[in-house]
Protein backbone atom coordinates (compact mmCIF):
# COMPACT_ATOMS: atom_id res chain seq x y z
CA UNK A 1 0.00 0.00 0.00
CA UNK A 2 1.70 4.05 -0.88
CA UNK A 3 2.33 5.77 1.79
CA UNK A 4 -0.16 8.17 0.10
CA UNK A 5 -2.95 5.76 0.51
CA UNK A 6 -1.87 4.86 4.12
CA UNK A 7 -1.95 8.82 5.21
CA UNK A 8 -5.07 9.44 3.85
CA UNK A 9 -6.74 7.17 6.36
CA UNK A 10 -6.51 10.32 8.81
CA UNK A 11 -8.79 12.49 6.70
CA UNK A 12 -7.55 15.60 5.83
CA UNK A 13 -5.65 16.52 2.02
CA UNK A 14 -2.13 14.45 1.55
CA UNK A 15 0.00 15.61 -0.77
CA UNK A 16 3.82 15.66 -1.99
CA UNK A 17 5.75 19.16 -1.65
CA UNK A 18 4.32 21.99 -2.48
CA UNK A 19 0.80 22.00 -1.44
CA UNK A 20 -1.52 24.82 -2.49
CA UNK A 21 -4.08 24.86 -1.01
CA UNK A 22 -5.43 26.61 2.01
CA UNK A 23 -6.84 23.65 4.47
CA UNK A 24 -6.41 24.63 8.27
CA UNK A 25 -4.59 21.22 8.84
CA UNK A 26 -3.08 18.79 5.88
CA UNK A 27 -0.17 16.68 4.99
CA UNK A 28 2.89 16.45 2.97
CA UNK A 29 5.13 13.30 2.48
CA UNK A 30 8.78 12.65 0.13
CA UNK A 31 10.52 9.85 -0.25
CA UNK A 32 13.88 10.35 1.97
CA UNK A 33 15.58 6.84 0.72
CA UNK A 34 15.21 3.13 -0.55
CA UNK A 35 17.54 0.68 0.82
CA UNK A 36 17.98 -3.03 0.21
CA UNK A 37 16.52 -4.59 3.52
CA UNK A 38 16.37 -8.29 2.84
CA UNK A 39 18.88 -9.96 0.66
CA UNK A 40 18.49 -13.62 -0.76
CA UNK A 41 20.75 -15.20 -3.13
CA UNK A 42 22.50 -11.93 -3.73
CA UNK A 43 19.39 -10.44 -4.90
CA UNK A 44 17.74 -8.06 -3.16
CA UNK A 45 13.93 -9.50 -2.08
CA UNK A 46 12.55 -6.81 0.01
CA UNK A 47 13.42 -2.85 -0.03
CA UNK A 48 13.33 -0.41 2.91
CA UNK A 49 11.87 2.84 2.22
CA UNK A 50 11.89 5.88 4.90
CA UNK A 51 10.02 8.69 4.14
CA UNK A 52 9.43 12.31 5.48
CA UNK A 53 6.26 13.62 6.81
CA UNK A 54 4.77 16.96 7.96
CA UNK A 55 1.55 17.61 9.30
CA UNK A 56 0.66 21.10 8.68
CA UNK A 57 -1.69 22.99 11.07
CA UNK A 58 -3.52 26.63 11.66
CA UNK A 59 -4.58 24.92 15.01
CA UNK A 60 -4.13 22.09 17.77
CA UNK A 61 -2.02 19.63 16.18
CA UNK A 62 -2.12 16.62 18.89
CA UNK A 63 -5.06 15.04 18.11
CA UNK A 64 -4.11 14.47 13.75
CA UNK A 65 -0.55 13.53 15.28
CA UNK A 66 -2.07 10.79 16.77
CA UNK A 67 -4.13 9.63 14.21
CA UNK A 68 -1.37 10.04 11.73
CA UNK A 69 1.40 7.62 13.93
CA UNK A 70 -1.59 5.43 15.11
CA UNK A 71 -2.45 4.20 11.09
CA UNK A 72 1.34 4.62 10.49
CA UNK A 73 1.91 1.96 13.12
CA UNK A 74 -1.28 -0.13 12.30
CA UNK A 75 0.31 -0.08 8.88
CA UNK A 76 3.88 -1.56 9.83
CA UNK A 77 5.41 1.56 10.03
CA UNK A 78 8.48 2.49 12.05
CA UNK A 79 7.52 6.19 13.17
CA UNK A 80 9.71 8.90 14.75
CA UNK A 81 8.54 12.33 15.61
CA UNK A 82 11.82 14.83 14.70
CA UNK A 83 10.16 18.47 15.71
CA UNK A 84 7.75 20.93 16.22
CA UNK A 85 8.34 24.24 14.28
CA UNK A 86 6.31 27.32 13.85
CA UNK A 87 6.28 28.63 10.25
CA UNK A 88 6.05 32.76 11.24
CA UNK A 89 5.18 33.49 7.31
CA UNK A 90 1.92 31.33 6.74
CA UNK A 91 1.16 31.03 10.59
CA UNK A 92 1.21 27.12 10.36
CA UNK A 93 2.55 24.72 13.18
CA UNK A 94 4.83 22.23 11.29
CA UNK A 95 5.28 18.46 13.03
CA UNK A 96 8.24 16.46 11.47
CA UNK A 97 7.74 13.10 11.34
CA UNK A 98 10.38 9.84 9.63
CA UNK A 99 8.35 6.76 8.64
CA UNK A 100 10.03 3.86 7.67
CA UNK A 101 8.55 0.57 5.99
CA UNK A 102 9.98 -2.55 4.64
CA UNK A 103 8.01 -3.46 1.05
CA UNK A 104 6.66 0.31 0.95
CA UNK A 105 5.42 1.42 -2.12
CA UNK A 106 6.63 5.06 -3.34
CA UNK A 107 4.03 7.81 -3.69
Amino acid sequence: MSIRTVLSEVGVPVRRPDYKGNAAQYITYQMLGQTGAIWAESTEAETGTEFMINIWSKTDWTQLLTAVKQTLLRNRYRVTVLSEVFEKEDGYYRVILEASCIGAHYG
